[in-house]
């Protein structure tokens, strides 16, 4: 079994990810902001915590994360526990304000998982839930929504178990605002039902905007879209006063276009949506009023607005991709890795230069033996289905069957899902995905899609998201677009896997495509 170029190219790129496992550090090293170090040195811990609570009184945002950010530093395992609380307490803050104030999702993320991990050392419980919704707002701009509301059922559990009003109250909110982005409500189902269950008990008013939200939702699921309109006004009512009313606002009228969409009441509903562009909201919850404004001028038969915020979106999303490799590793860091007081993600820490070295050899000579299984299983397979067409071209009888009216049947409904749903261009979109919706069992499905198209769902599923691209590239619109923002558009979560697929199906490179089709010199 000869072991090609590209082999080697795969196990290369896996030890060089091994190798910035081994020895990355998460920097979490107080940034000062402009205040003299010997300032802060001459403070004691509380000293710096009051200061830093002092500044975001005044408004004064980047002293205070300089503050809240020394407090950090000074963590030690050696302190009592009160103190201990004070460090975490301004961790979070840290990694909130970078988020919010700075964008700087980078160094917020750090603080957090800093964070989270000083909070678990210590079972801090208290403190986790504030940390998971921080985080989940990270990985919501980073287009991350399995792990952001993953996090956000964290926070919803325990603050529902510790009686936390506000956590538990924000949670919901969070939850309902993917929710109203993506128009599944379904997906909510479990949440919404233990709300309406433990509102009262969590100590939540009957006038609270969260529970005008919920009778909204409820009444919405039941086709009762005036009383849901209702319900979403008076939530509108209650929120002028929060810290965060033009997110609130945006959120409550993402709700009311639904209605409006439910009733094919398009311009209602973008008359609702659009006051909301240009107010102050964050990234995310912007990138939300784009996607919904393109949906529904799609449908009210505005193409060329539809394709104006759809541009806008993506463009908004190219501030952001450049540090997606970057968030994945921490993300499997977070989820996968140990992480110590001084939130250095360890692999090999204890093993010693020697130790680590052994340590990756080993890793690359079990990658080669899976490379070398895989395509021994892969040409075995190949050689199977040759056969077998092989076999149904000249009437052998060796199994192979044409498929029949059920099958049929069941690839023109794949056919027709795959050519109309957006969903399949979302980064989760799975072979069971696709079954659920058809309501067919996994296995028929896949087993047609073998049969019948010739090809298994991944590479399907590839196909499609492939048209798409090159109709986006061809497009003048989309000119300004990055081929990072386009290969995440269309449901790939990295743009080298999206240029190995789009060459694979096409011959050329994505930036090869685009010139051609825009009459430019396509280079060798």
């Amino acid at each position: 079994m000869r072991v090609t170029i590209y082999d080697i190219f795969i196990v290369a790129r896996f030890v060089v990810i091994l190798v910035l496992f081994a020895v990355s550090v998460v920097p979490v090293q107080a940034r000062h902001g402009g205040i003299s170090a010997a300032r802060i040195d001459g403070l004691t811990l509380n000293e710096i915590v009051e200061k830093g609570e002092s500044c975001v009184r005044m408004g004064h945002h980047d002293s205070a994360i300089a503050y809240y950010q020394a407090a950090a530093g000074r963590y030690d395992e050696g302190m009592d526990t009160d103190e201990k609380k004070m460090c975490v307490d301004a961790m979070c803050n840290a990694g909130a304000m970078a988020f919010v104030d700075r964008h700087d999702y980078i160094g917020a993320y750090a603080m957090l998982v800093k964070a989270l991990g000083v909070a678990e050392n210590n079972s801090f419980d208290y403190i986790k839930p504030y940390i998971y919704l921080n985080l989940a707002g990270v990985h919501t701009v980073f287009g991350d929504s399995t792990m952001s509301d993953g996090l956000r059922r964290k926070a919803f559990r325990i603050g529902k178990r510790l009686k936390d009003t506000y956590i538990y109250k924000m949670a919901f909110v969070e939850l309902v605002y993917t929710a109203a982005a993506s128009g599944n409500f379904s997906a909510i189902r479990n949440e919404l039902a233990d709300f309406g269950h433990s509102w009262q008990d969590i100590g939540i008013s009957r006038h609270n905007y969260t529970m005008f939200i919920y009778l909204g939702i409820s009444a919405y699921s039941k086709g009762r879209f005036a009383e849901a309109l209702r319900h979403y006004d008076q939530a509108d009512g209650c929120v002028c006063d929060l810290l965060d009313a033009d997110l609130y606002h945006l959120l409550i009228d993402m709700l009311a276009a639904r209605v409006y969409n439910a009733q094919g009441k398009y311009a209602e509903a973008l008359a609702r949506l659009k006051p909301n562009i240009g107010k102050k909201i964050y990234q995310h919850g912007l990138d939300y009023a784009y996607r919904a404004l393109s949906e529904l001028y799609a449908k009210a038969g505005e193409a060329n607005l539809a394709r104006e915020y759809k541009v806008k979106s993506l463009l908004m999303k190219d501030t952001t991709l450049d540090y997606d490799g970057y968030m994945r590793l921490r993300d499997v860091e977070q989820r996968y890795l140990p992480v110590d007081a001084n939130s250095r993600a360890t692999v090999f820490g204890g093993l010693g230069f020697a130790g680590r070295t052994a340590a990756i050899m080993a890793v690359v000579i079990v990658a080669m033996a899976v490379i070398v299984a895989v395509r021994r299983k892969r040409q075995q397979r190949m050689s199977g289905h040759t056969a077998v067409r092989a076999g149904a071209r000249n009437n052998v009888g060796n199994g192979y069957s044409v498929p029949d009216e059920k099958a049929q049947e069941t690839a023109h409904e794949i056919r027709k899902f795959m050519e109309t749903s957006l969903e399949i261009y979302s980064q989760d979109f799975s072979l069971e995905k696709l079954a659920q919706r058809l309501g067919v069992h996994t296995r028929t499905v896949s087993r047609v899609i073998n049969d019948v198209f010739g090809v298994n769902f991944s590479t399907l599923l590839s196909q499609y998201r492939v048209k798409k691209a090159c109709r986006m590239l061809s497009s003048n619109d989309y000119s300004n677009v990055t081929i990072q923002a386009i290969a995440n558009d269309v449901g790939f979560k990295s743009r080298t896997n999206f240029a190995s697929v789009f060459k694979k199906q096409t011959g050329l490179s994505p930036n090869e495509y685009q010139k051609k089709v825009h009459g430019g010199m396509v280079s060798g």
